[in-house]
């Protein structure tokens, strides 16, 4: 005997809920299966939408997609390989920018006491803010 789908009994125990809610309401059987049929809608539908949901159906639908990739991939391979090694190159270069700038200490002895003069619009080295004087020439 084959085991039962999870799905179905879910959706028929629905539709059995909604179908004795209309029998107690007083329809005949033929009304109230037609009733829960049109409020339950489609069951395809809620059979697709609760398949999405499980893991185990994005992993088979991300390893077809890898299937279909690559056998684009060989029926196409220069444009392909074109486009994979622009990919690449950019990510290296993004990679490369992001480290440059945000990721390596800048190339200066005293980072901290780092500041802009605003008047040159120019980088110097001066001791911290605290030990500055404020007097003006």
């Amino acid at each position: 005997m084959l085991p039962r789908d999870p799905i179905d009994e879910e959706l028929r125990f629905h539709f059995e809920t909604l179908k004795q809610e209309r029998l107690d309401a007083g329809d005949t059987h033929s009304e109230a299966a037609r009733h829960a049929r049109l409020k339950l809608g489609q069951t395809t539908t809620a059979r697709e939408e609760v398949l999405h949901m499980n893991l185990a159906h994005r992993l088979d639908m991300l390893l077809r997609d890898t299937r279909f990739a690559l056998r684009s991939y060989s029926k196409n391979s220069i444009w392909a390989t074109a486009i994979l090694a622009i990919g690449i190159g950019l990510s290296v270069a993004m990679f490369s920018l992001v480290e440059a700038v945000l990721l390596n200490p800048l190339p200066f002895p005293e980072q901290n006491n780092l500041q802009m003069n605003s008047l040159m619009r120019n980088w110097r080295i001066c001791a911290p803010t605290s030990q500055i004087s404020n007097t003006l020439p």
